[in-house]
C-alpha cells in the first residue's frame, strides 16, 4: 500500500536514497567526499524529518520505496535497488499522478534508465535543461505529456544531437554498437539489410570492419537517412524511407540483417509477421543480429502495452500510424517471435543492463 510517511519510516527512506545515490549517481559524478562522507543515513533522516508532509512510502510490511511530492512536482522517487523491476516505482508514480496530479520533474540527462521509466508513464522531455548545481552534468525537464508524437515526427525533431544522445546516455552504447558490427559478415561486398538504420551508428563501426559492404537501410525518417547519407557519401548504400513492415524485402537477397534500438515499439504478433518476411529475405545460412532493449518482467511488458493502448483510445489515434512509445518485449518473448517466424535458432550473444544482442540464424 501507499501511505503518508511517518517518523518510523525515516531510516528506511534515508537508506533507500543512499543506496540509490551510490549505485546510480556515484558512477556519474565520481565524488568520493560527497557519496561516502557527506551522504549518510542520519543526516538524511534529520533533513526528511522536517519534510514528512511531502513524503509517501510504498509499504507492504516493509518500506520498499518512497516518493517526495511538492505540489505537482516530483522531487524524489526511489525504490530499494534489490527490489526494483517489481512495479513498485510504477505504483508510486501512478499514485502521484492520480492523487496529486503531478506533472513534471527534473532527471539527470545520463540517467537513461530513469528517463525511459518516466517516458513509459507519459512524461516527455520539455526542451529545457539546466546544470546540476556545482557540477558539469545536465538535468532535463520532463513533463507529463498529453499527445503521442508520430514516429517520424519524433525523430525528425531530435535529429540534432541524436548521435551524441544515443552514444552517451544509453547503458552499454560505447560497446554494443561495435559488438553488433563485429557479428556481421566480413566477406567483401557482403549484402546487409539494416532495419531502422537511423543515422547509421552501427554502420560507422561496420564500415571499419568491412568497408565494401553493400547496405540497404530502411527507416521511417527522411532526416535520419539524410544524415546517414552525408556520413558515407562514397559507400554502397540503398536507403528507403518507409516502414519495414510495409516495404518488400525480397527473397534470399541478404547475407545478414541487423537492427539496433529500433524494434522496441511493436507487439509480438507484429514482430512475428515481420520476422517471417525478414527470414525469407535472408539467404540460407544467413542470420539476423538484433540489439535492442527489453522489458525485464512479463508484467512490465503488459503494462507498457496497456498504457499505449489507453493513450491511443484517449487521443483517438489512427491504428495504421506509428506513434513513439516504448513497448519492449521480454527477451524470452522476442526469442519466441523469432522462432515462430521460422528461424532455426536464436542465441543471446551479449547484454548491457536491459539491452541485449540476439542472433537468429536461418
Amino acid at each position: 500500500m501507499i501511505r503518508k510517511a511517518e517518523n518510523k519510516d525515516l531510516s528506511r527512506i534515508a537508506e533507500i536514497q543512499v543506496f540509490n545515490y551510490r549505485l546510480y549517481f556515484y558512477p556519474i559524478f565520481q565524488c568520493d567526499e560527497y557519496y561516502f562522507d557527506e551522504l549518510q543515513v542520519p543526516a538524511l533522516m534529520r533533513k526528511y524529518e522536517e519534510e514528512l508532509d511531502s513524503l509517501y512510502v510504498y509499504d507492504d510490511g516493509v518500506v520498499k520505496g518512497f516518493i517526495k511530492i511538492e505540489g505537482t512536482y516530483i522531487a524524489r522517487l526511489f525504490v530499494e535497488p534489490v527490489l526494483q523491476n517489481a512495479s513498485i516505482g510504477s505504483r508510486l508514480l501512478e499514485y502521484a499522478v492520480n492523487e496529486h496530479h503531478v506533472d513534471h520533474l527534473w532527471v539527470l540527462e545520463k540517467n537513461i534508465k530513469a528517463i525511459r521509466f518516466y517516458e513509459r508513464h507519459g512524461f516527455a522531455f520539455a526542451g529545457e535543461k539546466k546544470l546540476e548545481e556545482g557540477t558539469t552534468e545536465y538535468l532535463m525537464l520532463l513533463k507529463k505529456g498529453n499527445l503521442l508524437e508520430r514516429m517520424d515526427d519524433f525523430f525528425t525533431a531530435r535529429i540534432q544531437g541524436y548521435d551524441e544522445h544515443m552514444r552517451d546516455t544509453i547503458e552499454g552504447a560505447d560497446t554494443f554498437y561495435r559488438f553488433t558490427a563485429s557479428l556481421l559478415p566480413r566477406e567483401e561486398s557482403s549484402c546487409v539489410l539494416d532495419l531502422g538504420c537511423g543515422t547509421g551508428l552501427e554502420l560507422e563501426e561496420y564500415f571499419l570492419i568491412n568497408p565494401n559492404a553493400r547496405i540497404t537501410g530502411i527507416d521511417l525518417t527522411q532526416a535520419m537517412l539524410n544524415a546517414l547519407k552525408s556520413k558515407f557519401p562514397n559507400k554502397d548504400l540503398t536507403l528507403i524511407c518507409g516502414s519495414y513492415f510495409q516495404e518488400p524485402l525480397g527473397i534470399e537477397k541478404y547475407d545478414a540483417a541487423v537492427s539496433v534500438e529500433s524494434l522496441h515499439h511493436f507487439t509480438k504478433e507484429e514482430k512475428t509477421a515481420l520476422y517471417r518476411k525478414l527470414k525469407d529475405a535472408i539467404k540460407n545460412g544467413g542470420y539476423f543480429v538484433l540489439t535492442d532493449y527489453f522489458a525485464e518482467l512479463d508484467e512490465q511488458e503488459v503494462f507498457f502495452r496497456q498504457e499505449l493502448m489507453g493513450l491511443r483510445r484517449e487521443q483517438n489515434l489512427q491504428d495504421d500510424v506509428f506513434y513513439h512509445y516504448d513497448t519492449p518485449l521480454t527477451v524470452e518473448h522476442e526469442k519466441e517471435a523469432l522462432m515462430a517466424a521460422g528461424f532455426s535458432s536464436v542465441e543471446i550473444m551479449g547484454h548491457w543492463g536491459t539491452t541485449y544482442t540476439l542472433k537468429a540464424t536461418k
